[in-house]
Formats: C-alpha cells, structure tokens, sequence
C-alpha cells in the first residue's frame, strides 16, 4: 500500500527525532548456568540443575553436581516473560529494547508498525548488532477510512483487504491488526487473505460488526463487550458502562470466547493508567525516568488530548476505578471458562505505561483479577509462546530456545519476587541487572541533552497537533 502524506510526515518526524544512542557492547551467545532451580510455569520445578547455552538454544540440561556452583546457584530460571501488545516508538527502539530485557521481557510481538521500521530492527537484534528482545512484527495496523490512527494502512472494501494482506504477507509479517473503523466487508476479506497466507487476526472489534461476528482470534483490551462511544459521549459515559455490565453480558462475552476458540490479550494496565491519569496527582513510576521527557511531558500529558479528564471530579476516579474493576472480573471468568489469556500492556501506546516495568504490573493485575501467580506466569510464557508458534519458545528444556529470566526468589509462588530479576538470557546471550541499567543510564544522559530536549518537544508538540487535525486525537 502506498504510504499516505501523513505517514510520511511521521516517518520524516521520527528521523529528526533520532538521538545519538551510546554504543552498548551486545554479548557473546552461549554459557552456563549451575546450581539454580528451573521453573517451568505450569510445568513442574527442578532443584540444583545445570543449563548448557550453545548459539540460542539450551543444548542441555542436567543434574548439576553437588560441589558445583556458579554466580547464579541457588537462583531461579524461569522462560522469559512475553508481552503481547506492544508499540515501539521509532526514535527510542534501542532504549525501549533495553528496558524490556531490564524487567525478564525477551519477546515482544508489536501490534502496529507507526514507520516501516521494525524488520530492520528484528534483523539487527537477532544479529546481535542490537540488544533487545525477539519481536514478532504485524506491520501496519489496517482500519477503515478514516483510520483512527493516521500511521495505520486504510483500507475501504475487500479489494483493498486483499491487496493490503497480500503487502503485509510479502514484508514477513507474523501476523495482521486490525482496528476499529474498518468496514464489516473489508473485515471479512481480511480474514479470508490471512488464513491464505496462513496468518492470523489480531486487534480490535470493529465498530461494524457484533462481537459473535468478528471472529477476530486475538482479540485486544477486552473489545467488543463495551460499545464504542457514541456522538456527544465522554470516557465517562464509557466507564459508567464498564460499571454497569451485568453478570449476564459478561457470561454471553465469555461464552462466545470459548465456544469460538477465541484468546484474550486484556491489557489491564491500562485500565489502571487511564484510572491514574483522571487524578490531579500523576502517579509515581521510578522506571518512568528512562523515558525521554518528550514522552513523560507531552505524549503523556492526555488531560490535553481527553478534555474530560480535566474536569476531574471525585466520581471520575470512583467510576473509572469500578469499571476496572469489572475488567478484572471479565478475566476471572475467562480463566475459569478455559479461554487462553495473553499478557500484554500496549506499551508506549498509553500514557505512563513504561516498557518492562508494566508487564510486571500486568502480571500483577492478574493475581488481583483471581489468578493464581503460576497462571499468571503461564498468560507470561507457554500461552503466549505456543500461540506465536514460534519453536522452542517459552519453556526451558533441553533443544528449546535460550530465552530465560533469573530470579533471586521465585515469583511463580510469590509475584512481588518479579523484583528480584538478577540477569536474563535473550537468545542465548546473557545480560546482568548491572549491565543493562548502566546502559540505560547512558541513553538517558544521551537523551537529556538540553539541545535534543528542545528539538524533540517541539516536534512531538507538532506530531500531537497533526495527529488532531486528522482526528486521532482531540487537543483543546
């Protein structure tokens, strides 16, 4: 599909956005790890054991021996965790990759790309010319005309599903998003193209179509069981809905989902955010200061571009906390229907949701919605691994992939241990806490430079009003 004038626009943005990042040395494939417990989630434990690392893969695993040791005895090695709704911003790929592999996550799947970047930056991690985690890429979003995102392919009629799929297809997508404004036709002809390309469907409900009609296999955030805000709605209206569903629309919701062998990616952190940004007060997030102050001052900043979260009152909050609340309940029920459920955060797509550290917080939204911390790991790993295909991801085992997170404590039985990360394996190449935050501390010294701070907030403040004049977002 041809690149429309305002996805050049952000192509050419995102270039002058470009910060010179710091080299940070990629390690050597391989090694070993002696003396630790591996932790399969879902899958059994085993104490005092050895993992040999050759290339990628875990080429053995062992009874380590009694007098052995290493840096890690005595830790825990868990499959890396795995978030499934993600949006890289395109001048901070290289930071973003190292905040992932800082929280245990070794595998992203990018549900949008906003400027044709992504393969090069899949091809450059799995070289080891970057450090970062594997990416499972869908290109661009498709959505109907106009698209709600101005980065997104439109696509009007089957035709133009067919043509968009058959692109994505030849680009080596691993998969298609969809969103909300597309037609129910276009829908269709896009589900039609991507089994033929033996692709599959992940995104959003369109606006167009029931939920029971969409049949879309992945579906997002929960879509599809509240509408969509109607002329002269407010995200207030929205949340009083979320407070009001009745136990019957979540038990028809939930029963599609399993009668269709749908799967669920709810992204409830950002339920949380959107409920922490209604407050006068922003919330606190330590790992919030890795991020450039264009993204914390401007791109964050939604009381601008929802003008009724500046007219906060005691009820906002108190709904919107009661409509999450109903969210959590949707995916105790889906659990409890056997519905696959997917850990995902849309990371850098929600105001203060920071690469990593919202995974943590997703997972522990989870526990809270009734999971227990195992389940909750298993949304984390094999559940996702073994619905991205992808061989040998997602537990650790002999011939399987060497994507791991170590662990001081375990937090399979305790998810407040997911603190404890000491170091991860991404690929087979190893990287200690002490490591990746060093070289975090060095892009965010890059990026706070006085010139680069001036040149990319002004151009994020140009990005935001184009992005409103093109009705993606509403800036007053």
């Amino acid at each position: 599909m041809p690149d429309a004038a305002i996805r050049r626009f952000f192509r050419l943005t995102f270039k002058l956005m470009s910060y010179r990042a710091p080299h940070i040395p990629v390690p050597l494939q391989g090694g070993v790890l002696a003396g630790v417990t591996v932790v399969n989630p879902g899958g059994g434990r085993a104490e005092c054991r050895t993992l040999v690392i050759s290339g990628d893969r875990i080429v053995r695993l062992e009874q380590a021996h009694p007098a052995g040791g290493s840096l890690y005895a005595g830790m825990y090695v868990l499959p890396g965790l795995i978030d499934m709704h993600v949006h890289v911003g395109p001048p901070m790929r290289d930071l973003m990759g190292l905040l992932f592999l800082a929280h245990g996550v070794t595998t992203i799947r990018e549900t949008g790309d906003a400027d044709g970047t992504t393969f090069d930056a899949r091809r450059r991690i799995n070289a080891g010319q970057a450090a970062g985690p594997r990416i499972l890429a869908g290109g661009p979003v498709l959505d109907g005309d106009p698209p709600f995102l101005p980065t997104s392919w439109r696509v009007r009629d089957a035709s133009e599903a067919r043509m968009a799929v058959a692109e994505l297809a030849a680009l080596g997508v691993d998969f298609v998003k969809v969103h909300h404004t597309l037609s129910a036709e276009a829908l269709a002809s896009i589900r039609a193209a991507a089994a033929e390309h033996r692709l599959k469907v992940v995104g959003h409900i369109p606006m167009s179509v029931a939920f029971a009609d969409a049949h879309i296999w992945d579906v997002q955030h929960l879509d599809g069981l509240v509408p969509y805000p109607g002329p002269g709605e407010t995200v207030l209206d929205v949340q009083r809905k979320w407070r009001d569903l009745s136990p019957a629309a979540i038990d028809a919701y939930v029963r599609v989902s399993a009668q269709q062998g749908l799967v669920h990616t709810p992204t409830l952190v950002c339920g949380e955010r959107l409920v922490q940004a209604a407050d006068p007060t922003p919330p606190v997030i330590p790992a919030a200061r890795y991020m450039p102050r264009y993204v914390r001052d401007i791109a964050w900043d939604v009381k601008r571009s929802m003008p009724v979260l500046r007219r906060f009152t005691p009820e906002t909050l108190a709904v919107m906390r009661q409509g999450l609340a109903r969210g959590k309940e949707v995916v105790r029920q889906l659990q409890l229907y056997g519905v696959r459920l997917h850990t995902g955060t849309d990371t850098a797509g929600m105001p203060f949701v920071v690469p990593g550290a919202s995974l943590h917080e997703e997972l522990g939204h989870f526990v809270d919605a009734g999971l227990t911390a195992e389940q909750a790991w298993i949304a984390a790993t094999s559940a996702p691994a073994e619905s991205l295909g992808v061989p040998g991801l997602g537990r650790v085992a002999a011939g399987m992939l060497a994507d791991l997170a170590i662990f001081r404590a375990d937090p399979t039985r305790d998810i407040a241990a997911l603190s404890t990360l000491e170091a991860v394996v991404a690929q087979g190449r190893l990287y200690t806490r002490a490591a990746l935050y060093d070289a975090l501390e060095r892009h965010r010294r890059a990026f706070e430079s006085p010139l680069y701070e001036r040149l990319s907030m002004a151009l994020t403040e140009l990005g935001m009003r184009q992005m409103a004049r093109q009705g993606g977002l509403r800036i007053e």
